[in-house]
């Protein structure tokens, strides 16, 4: 009998063990406010930018260029791009110097530029460009390249064999030099550009470590996969900067990386190492930072240097609720996932999306990242300017840049920085994703007095919390209640929805009346929408992201609906006291029937 005692005890106090660490583990992954004691808060908070005109600004800006250097980036040999990409950058801590275009949007962009009056002169050789402005740099700086650059490698699975690029690049910021590859040293040697400084062999490590890291800007960083065809694009805004170009090879690498930026700090690029995008976006919050998907952009040297209002120019409360109508169903529609930079910088303007013959037939909402007013604002302007009546923008995901709140020990300063990117750039909605449907989430940025609503979106399932609404300030916080992604079958996915609106409540003074739709643009365009939108009754009227929360402001009870998430630590312990109690009783029962 005491054999079997003190069996069942041991596999009792392992199971309760095993039990209480499962238990606990899951508590604090989805309920993660907890994470705010940890890892970032432990650090100095970013300062920002210091000196007149950019006071207060996360970005530092070149002065205007009165003239332009253009050359196609397709014409040039890839690693000869890097060279010409790093010039930029060190020509720009002047003034902005060089434009690179391509045969594609940013030849469009190009002509935004030439309309501002700045002249552009047009370069063919890359080397003798180089040469023109040989006397502006130290001379160059050696590197190994690292895979194939025609080829866009899944980087999860790369091996990470020789870093110097990244260590070539970041030196250029601090010694004004470029960066060359090993094999095309004679090239660079032909027009007269000594070695300086050679980076091979140097891994990304040799950039953090004390005596080196001093050099480099810890307010920004810059993730660049120097062994894919990444490593062509955004380097010129981090080598004028001053800042540290990096990649880790793996999850570890990267938080221990990562921890040397300060609080609240701008992520530039994409750290494609393994795990999910939830991981990897985690890592960067729960450092105090907030991401800006930006791997592929171009020229952000020569775009933040041209500095023009960007307003949406909406119109004002009383003006809307003149058209207010009863008795029907409201729905706003908005494209989602536009807090990538990249994207806005490229084929969002393609028929696909805001280039389609389809907007401006009903009325759209459009996620975009409030920073482009201070990174690329003629950008900004020009889709601005190009809005239909029908077309209201919003603040992508989550507010100014990707942030988790629940997870961002420095979330309460970047909601209170945010008022201000907000505020230029004319948005006054805003897009949060999140891990739950806590109050904590919205709190800190609905105490921005310059917006009037949140629209919610779950990392696991976009509507997840679909119907809820949560009134903070004042400020209804709603969760998208139908999520338009990808579906085996569009045309079912579209009447699936339609159907549930066609038959939604009529009551204008409930939320019940109200719904937003998300539309995930990688899998559905205006094309889907339009079909989508063919299939509403007569009596469902779908309004611009603005209208729709003026007409729920001013009608609908500031009711909360559905259950709010709390946190409490004594919860897991709860679990862990039931479990316990339960393998006791279930193991005694079976020892008394056994004895029995």
């Amino acid at each position: 009998m005491k054999k079997i005692y003190k069996k069942f005890s041991i596999i009792s106090v392992s199971l309760i063990f095993i039990y209480s660490a499962v238990a606990f583990g899951i508590y604090i992954y989805y309920y993660p406010t907890i994470s705010r004691k940890y890892n970032g808060a432990d650090k100095p908070p970013n300062q920002l930018e210091l000196e007149y005109p950019f006071y207060g600004s996360y970005y530092p800006k070149p002065y205007p260029p009165a003239s332009l250097h253009v050359i196609n980036a397709s014409e040039i040999n890839n690693e000869t791009l890097v060279t010409i990409l790093t010039l930029q950058g060190v020509l720009a801590k002047n003034r902005s110097t060089i434009y690179i275009t391509d045969n594609g949007y940013y030849n469009y962009w190009l002509k935004l530029i030439e309309n501002e009056g700045i002249e552009l002169i047009y370069e063919q050789d890359p080397w003798n460009l180089i040469s023109k402005f040989s006397s502006n740099i130290s001379g160059y700086i050696l590197y190994k390249k690292q895979g194939d650059g025609n080829l866009n490698p899944n980087s999860i699975y790369e091996l990470h064999i020789d870093s110097s690029y990244c260590v070539a690049v970041s030196m250029c910021g601090v010694l004004n030099a470029v960066a060359v590859e090993e094999e095309e040293e004679n090239l660079a040697k032909s027009i007269g550009l000594n070695l300086i400084f050679d980076a091979r062999g140097k891994s990304v490590n040799w950039i953090f470590e004390s005596s080196n890291w001093q050099y480099f800007r810890h307010d920004m960083s810059f993730e660049v996969e120097f062994h894919s065809s990444r490593r062509y694009f955004l380097i010129d805004y981090a080598v004028f900067a001053g800042a540290a170009v990096w990649h880790a090879s793996n999850r570890q690498e990267r938080a221990r990386i990562l921890h040397y930026f300060e609080g609240d700090f701008p992520a530039f690029g994409f750290g494609a190492v393994e795990g999910g995008e939830d991981q990897l976006n985690t890592q960067i919050v729960e450092e105090g930072g907030f991401f800006i998907p930006s791997d592929w952009c171009r020229d952000l040297s020569v775009f933040s240097s041209i500095q023009v209002n960007t307003t949406q120019n909406l119109p004002d409360s009383n003006e809307i609720l003149s058209k207010f109508e009863t008795g029907v169903h409201y729905v706003t529609i908005i494209v989602s996932d536009g807090d990538n930079l990249q994207w806005l910088m490229s084929d969002f303007i393609s028929e696909k999306y805001y280039g389609n013959p389809h907007r401006g037939e009903f009325a759209m909402g459009w996620t975009i990242p409030p920073e482009m007013t201070e990174l690329c604002p003629i950008l900004m302007r020009e889709l601005y300017k190009n809005r239909t009546n029908n077309d209201v923008f919003i603040a992508g995901i989550s507010g100014h840049g990707l942030t988790y709140p629940s997870r961002n020990p420095w979330n309460k300063l970047h909601a209170e920085r945010t008022k201000k990117i907000l505020t230029k750039s004319d948005l006054s909605y805003s897009y949060i994703q999140d891990f739950g449907w806590f109050a904590d989430i919205f709190n800190d940025l609905a105490n921005n007095e310059f917006l009037n609503g949140i629209i919610y979106i779950d990392y696991r399932d976009y509507n997840k919390y679909a119907g809820n609404i949560m009134w903070i300030n004042e400020k209804p916080c709603i969760a998208v209640k139908y999520n338009f992604w990808e579906s085996s079958n569009t045309a079912d996915k579209a009447k699936s929805i339609a159907e549930s609106i066609n038959s939604a409540s009529r009551n204008i003074k409930s939320i019940e009346a109200y719904s937003i739709i998300n539309v995930h643009p990688w899998t559905h365009d205006l094309y889907d929408i339009a079909q989508l939108v063919s299939l509403f009754k007569s009596d469902v009227r779908i309004v611009d992201p603005h209208t729709f929360f003026t007409f729920l402001t001013n009608n609908v009870e500031y009711n909360n609906i559905g259950r709010i998430d709390k946190y409490n630590l004594w919860i897991p312990f709860i679990y862990i006291a039931i479990g316990i109690i339960s393998f006791i009783g279930i193991g005694y029962l079976i020892i008394y029937l056994r004895n029995k």
